[in-house]
């Protein structure tokens, strides 16, 4: 008997769904779609089709764009069509990975502050995590690789202070003993960005709280150097040592005090037994470094808390050497000044022969000069170099004699010469007139004999 023509047009959607495939077989990707989109039914015919199709011939190219722009339902699709997160990408690249790498890496960068600096939606890096979390739960290695470095997502996630993610991770099964190219745990991690909650459930599950990094420095050191009081204080209640060292002999303490407003992180570890007067391998104490860098609040802080203020460190400098190269201004004299009460020696030498008067008038810090004159320095003191205070006042082409006339009342003597034959004050041809008189009339005023001086140079 043979088939019976149909009396009419034949409605696409009518036909079996084996037919539909079988048909589709001889259609390109576009028009498959555009047939899927005509109506419910063929979508859901179709779109299966499609996916599979896809894996079969394009090397499951969907789950890749899915993965690169964050789309979890392309994903879904993709891997429900037979999608492998362990295939290597459709297109040939030098240094193969598989789909569950790049999406670890993708995820990787959309974590973390930079975000916010280009302008990108927080939703955007949700979006993101919870793709990376999808993947995960459908196969990808929780402990995939990402970046150059070859950090785990979980590190990643711990550098940037995605807390939230960290924690899904770990229930997950993320590995957290793993450990950076730097020798750094994820403790080093947490503690750098001074998150406290992730550090007690990182210690709670095993870290080492005393773990050292390629440079010795442990957690503490990475919190220290954070000023952040409540992770210092977490580490501390949970054991951590204040007076570890790293390979350099740095503490914490000396961390803190190279950072600025850490006086209540510096008062915590002192009260907790940090040693104030610590001395790292260069010899320099937690108050050369404050001093140093010029952090006044941190200088105080210090000091009130038995800071030695005359300390040497390895090149002869004292911390009042280095207020004294500070900008001048009245809130860094009056810590001189406390330097001073405390019991800072204002002839102490470094190893060039330099005493604070020295530092001083070489800044031109006139009320530091004077100050210093006040507390008994020696004006006529001579460096390695056989200079004086008073030298600095005519090293340039103009005489400094506001710095002169205070060393000169205070019993400078012109006469001094440094190593090289020449005296502190002396006329001379690249001086103006009016300082070579002025020279002349402080020579018949504080003595010396400017012919004679004059022969001798």
């Amino acid at each position: 008997m043979e088939p019976v023509p149909p009396t009419g047009p034949v409605e696409l959607a009518s036909l079996p769904n084996e037919i539909l495939l079988s048909i589709a077989d001889y259609l390109d990707e576009p028009c498959i779609g555009s047939l899927a989109s005509a109506n419910s039914h063929l979508n859901t015919v179709f779109t299966p089709y499609l996916y599979a199709r896809n894996v079969k011939r394009s090397g499951a190219s969907a789950l890749w764009w899915a993965i690169k722009r964050g789309e979890r339902a392309t994903a879904q699709k993709s891997l429900d069509a037979g999608a492998d997160l362990d295939a290597q990408p459709p297109l040939k690249y030098r240094d193969p990975f598989s789909a569950g790498h790049f999406a670890a890496y993708l995820a990787t960068r959309w974590l973390g502050p930079s975000l916010t600096r280009r302008g990108i939606d927080k939703g955007e890096e949700q979006k993101r995590a919870d793709l990376l979390l999808f993947l995960i739960d459908n196969g990808m290695s929780v402990d995939a690789k990402c970046g150059n470095d070859a950090s785990t997502v979980v590190q990643h996630a711990a550098r940037v202070g995605n807390d939230e993610l960290v924690f899904r991770l770990i229930d997950k099964g993320a590995n957290i003993n793993v450990i950076s190219s730097l020798k750094q745990t994820l403790l080093h991690d947490a503690a750098k960005l001074c998150k406290a909650e992730l550090i007690s459930l990182l210690i709670n599950r095993g870290l080492d709280i005393h773990a050292r990094d390629g440079g010795g420095f442990t957690p503490l050191h990475q919190a220290a150097l954070g000023k952040n009081e409540a992770t210092v204080r977490t580490l501390i209640e949970r054991g951590a040592d204040v007076n570890c060292t790293s390979n350099d002999g740095v503490s914490p303490l000396l961390l803190a005090a190279a950072v600025r407003h850490s006086g209540p992180v510096i008062e915590l570890l002192v009260r907790n037994g940090a040693d104030v007067n610590h001395r790292a391998h260069n010899q320099a104490t937690p108050l050369h470094i404050a001093t140093d860098k010029g952090y006044l609040e941190v200088v105080l802080a210090l000091v009130e808390h038995g800071a030695n203020v005359d300390v040497a460190q390895h090149d002869g400098n004292t911390p009042l050497h280095f207020m004294l190269r500070l900008p001048h201004s009245e809130a860094n004299l009056e810590l001189i000044k406390l330097l001073i009460k405390k019991g800072a020696d204002v002839n102490s030498q470094n190893n060039r022969g330099a005493s604070p008067l020295h530092t001083a008038a070489a800044t031109m810090y006139l009320d530091a000069v004077r100050l210093l004159v006040e507390h008994g320095a020696a004006v006529n003191k001579q460096d390695a170099l056989g200079f004086t205070a008073l030298h600095f006042a005519g090293t340039g082409t103009e005489i400094r004699r506001d710095l002169a006339t205070i060393l000169l009342e205070n019993g400078a003597d012109m006469r001094l010469k440094n190593n090289s034959g020449f005296q502190a004050l002396n006329a001379s041809l690249w001086q103006s007139r009016d300082d070579n008189e002025w020279i002349e009339k402080a020579l018949a005023k504080f003595g010396g004999n400017d012919q004679e001086a004059n022969a001798e140079n």
